[in-house]
Parts: structure tokens; sequence; C-alpha cells
């Protein structure tokens, strides 16, 4: 395996061999009860305010995605860029809408920002 790899294919390239060998799910059900279980441990790391098992448990997480993205044959890095590449275009839209109200950035508060976030998602 290529270790060079952004992280998201190169959990997908792991996931792809071991599947191979028959380390693998047939059924989506195990792995959406796996990411839930993720998310838990996730939130009980975070609880003990311990960044190290944190940053471990997040990375089960995402690892555990992957492995669903995989099974519904979804790109995780193309899906990934998308979703930055829509982040964007929202938040510079958001940004647009403060300007033409003349409303700073800088002392708009979240939940403002947030409204002009949802009107984003209309367009």
């Amino acid at each position: 395996m290529n270790e060079a790899l952004p992280r998201l294919l190169y959990a997908l390239e792991i996931q792809k061999k071991v599947s191979k060998v028959g380390f693998d799910w047939n059924d989506p059900a195990p792995m959406f009860h796996k990411v839930k279980e993720e998310i838990k441990e996730f939130g009980e790391a975070l609880s003990n305010q311990s960044n190290n098992d944190a940053e471990l448990e997040f990375g089960d997480l995402i690892f555990s995605l992957v492995n669903v993205a995989r099974y519904y044959k979804i790109d995780p890095e193309l899906a990934l860029h998308r979703t930055c590449d829509k982040f964007i275009r929202r938040f510079q839209q958001v940004e647009a809408m403060l300007i033409e109200d003349q409303v700073s950035i800088e002392k708009a508060s979240l939940e403002l920002m947030d409204q002009y976030w949802e009107k984003a998602k209309q367009t």
C-alpha cells in the first residue's frame, strides 16, 4: 500500500485489502452501528479531557465512516473535497450578505451568521 496517499484514501485502500480476505461486513447495518459506537467513544474521550484518546477515537470514527463510504462506492476523498467546496461557496455567500446588509463579520453574532447560512443553503 502507498503510505504517501492522503489518509482518507489510505484508509480506503486498507479496507479494500482486508475485505479481499473476508474481513468485511456484507450489510451496512453493522457499519452504522460501528459509526454510532465510535461517536459515543469519541464523546467519552472528550468528556475525559484526554486529547490523545479523543484524537484516536476521532480517527476511529473517520475510519468507520470511510468503511460506510466504501460500501456505498463513495470516494471519501472526493466527498470531502466537494463538501469543502460547498462550505466555501456558502460562507462566501454569508460574507456577501453581511456586506450587503452593512454588518461587519467581526461583529456579527454566530446566531446572525447562522441565519445567513440557512439563507445561503436555500440557493
